[in-house]
């Protein structure tokens, strides 16, 4: 339901249902205006540029901490041929190895299970801790909690593992740019130190051409949907006491 494409969609099917020209037509012009709003490239830069922060360099974040977490969200697992699939968001990942092995940080913390509750599925923190040391990622630097299924449970999942072995709570977060202002709370929350390092951005860093500033674009409508879903999840993070 948070969907600007779904809610256009909703408008058209409506007006089948007024025989009023008038709320046809009300109708109608709320749908056209929605398309042009959330299909506008230009208006879309300048949100996200406000909402993401700046990419950091890794010199801003080394040495900093000694435990990188790494949030889940980024793959999934087929069985059948026991390969890892990757989704766009795998740059969190990527961009911690970059960290561990260039030094930034002695140890990377995976926190991530599985959101799935109809079926059993193999958690992620389990088969990317595979595939870390498939890559030649030392055993014992990693870490993982593989039980949490959502953004606030990876805080409180993580904070229990640094309880239990006495760790100082005080960490270099990678998780996608436009999450990172909900994730960041979360731990802060659960009493870490966070030192964001955001990765997988929405924000372009190309410049914009006067013709792509008033073309629509398909693309651009269909990633409000992950920002919306981040406001919306803020908020209600908000509300329940979890940020």
């Amino acid at each position: 339901m948070v969907s600007p494409f779904l809610w256009i969609c909703i408008l058209l099917l409506c007006r089948l249902f007024f025989r009023s020209s008038k709320w046809r037509n009300v109708l109608l012009l709320i749908a056209v205006l929605l398309f042009v709003i959330f299909s506008n490239p230009l208006l879309f830069r300048w949100t996200i540029n406000s909402w993401e922060a700046a990419p950091e360099s890794m010199e801003e974040v080394t040495k900093k901490a000694d435990y990188v977490v790494v949030l889940g969200g980024m793959s999934t697992y087929y069985a059948e041929a026991e390969r890892v699939r990757f989704f766009q968001s795998a740059d969190r990942l990527f961009q911690a190895i970059d960290l561990y092995q260039n030094g930034g940080v002695e140890n990377i913390i995976i926190s991530g299970g599985t959101s799935k509750i109809l079926h059993k599925e193999k958690p992620e923190a389990i088969f990317l801790k595979d595939y870390l040391m498939k890559i030649g990622v030392a055993a014992d630097a990693i870490v993982i909690d593989s039980l949490s299924r959502n953004t606030h449970e990876n805080a409180v999942c993580t904070r229990q593992l640094f309880d239990e072995n006495g760790w100082k709570r005080k960490i270099v977060l990678v998780t996608s740019a436009f999450h990172m202002p909900r994730a960041s709370r979360c731990f802060i929350k659960e009493g870490f130190e966070v030192v964001c390092y955001n990765t997988d951005f929405l924000r372009s860093s190309s410049p914009i051409s006067f013709c792509e500033s008033f073309i629509p674009s398909v693309s651009t409508l269909s990633t409000w949907e992950l920002l919306i879903k981040e406001w919306i999840g803020l908020f209600v993070y908000a509300l329940k006491g979890y940020v």
